[in-house]
């Protein structure tokens, strides 16, 4: 699971979490579906797991290994 940070200012309703988020919070999702959050402005997390994470997602994008 990667982590994401809330990118508002304000404490919103997120329909594919099922539930309201605060602004700032951090919240865990499928590793499949990071590019969508991080496309829609949310923020990676900075701890192991989602930092390897990004990194898969960047090695498909680029197809080169960091």
């Amino acid at each position: 699971m990667a982590r994401v940070k809330q990118p508002y200012d304000e404490r919103r309703w997120v329909p594919w979490i099922g539930r309201e988020v605060d602004p700032g919070e951090i919240v865990e999702v499928p590793d499949g579906d990071l590019p969508s959050y991080l496309e829609a402005g949310w923020s990676a997390a900075q701890d192991k797991e989602t930092k390897r994470a990004v990194e898969k997602l960047d090695q498909a994008t680029t197809g080169k290994e960091s």
